[in-house]
């Protein structure tokens, strides 16, 4: 498939890096050390237990501690995954703080996953799935009051980080929107008739799932041979390529919905393209916590043998 899009990497917020220790507005990371036997990131296989999920904000804005709880007795690890991090650390929201408690109640089985940007350089750097190159981080959730009298307190570099991040997003959006625009111009789409617009659609979904050498090609025709790994080396174990798959069916349902001239709400478009934020990581794991139906949806729909909490996709 060949559409106007470049594929880019992005500079991750500035969340704790390969420092062995590090403390954010109350939150302490760590380097976790090498595990004997690791599914991802290096996190220790579950002896007994279901799986590893990320876990995204609409499940924990949704779900209740004694849950929380309940799930981790049944052996579940969740990873937070940076977009994640991002919207508890940074930014200023209502529920901000009893997420945060809930998340402390449970520290021992949380886990911290690099950003996307962060894998894609080391899978650049290395030529090796970011996913045994980069290890997560345990977390510490210090509970304690700031000057204000607030728990988690956000200082003034937390609201600069925002305001940078929100910069950041808004560019990210229009290059992303404005190719999805041009897939108009693919062909089988462009001769579409309105009536046939559906099916070829979701026949294009299925070659983006299923045809590992359409989106090595894809990728190929828009990489940096100098700094990024060979196409051939490419299938879905690799951040690159999920980052890839994950944008172009995201391109997709964006043309289906909104065309090549209608113009969404702005904050409705951020939202669907932070998700993403959300999805590849959870393709990475192969596990989704989340009550957001459309992330639960893209997510079943590229790894149906993946492990889901939260609502039916």
């Amino acid at each position: 498939m060949r559409v106007g899009m470049k594929a880019r990497t992005r500079r991750d917020q500035q969340l704790p890096g390969p420092q062995n220790e590090c403390n954010v507005n109350g939150v302490r990371f760590a380097a976790m050390g090498q595990a004997l036997e690791s599914v991802r990131f290096g996190v220790p296989r579950p002896a007994l237990g279901p799986c590893l999920a990320v876990l995204d904000k609409s499940f924990l804005d949704g779900v209740k501690s004694a849950h929380l709880e309940y799930y981790v007795q049944q052996g579940w690890i969740f990873a937070l995954p940076e977009i994640l991090m991002f919207e508890l650390l940074y930014k200023s929201d209502p529920r901000r703080i009893a997420d945060l408690f809930k998340l402390h109640g449970i520290e021992r089985n949380l886990v911290v996953l690099p950003g996307i940007g962060e894998m894609l350089r080391a899978e650049a750097e290395h030529l090796k799935l970011a996913t045994t190159v980069l290890k997560a981080k345990s977390v510490e959730f210090i509970v304690a009051k700031g000057p204000s009298g607030e728990y988690f307190e956000l200082d003034p570099n937390a609201l600069a980080s925002t305001k940078e991040r929100t910069a950041e997003t808004k560019r990210k959006v229009f290059l992303l929107v404005s190719a999805w625009r041009d897939f108009v111009r693919i062909p089988a789409l462009q001769d579409a008739k309105p009536n046939e617009l559906p099916i070829r659609i979701q026949e294009l979904r299925e070659q983006i799932r299923d045809d590992i050498e359409d989106i090595r090609g894809f990728y190929g025709n828009h990489r940096d041979p100098t700094k990024q790994p060979a196409p051939e080396l490419l299938d879905e174990r690799w951040a690159s390529f999920r980052y890839i798959q994950v944008l172009l069916l995201a391109g997709l349902d964006y043309f289906e919905r909104y065309g090549a001239k209608t113009e969404p709400k702005a904050e409705k478009i951020n939202n669907e393209i932070l998700d993403l934020d959300y999805l590849v990581p959870a393709l990475l794991v192969g596990g989704l916590a989340s009550h957001d139906k459309p992330l639960l949806q893209r997510f079943k729909f590229l790894c149906p043998k993946g492990m889901i909490l939260g609502l039916k996709p």
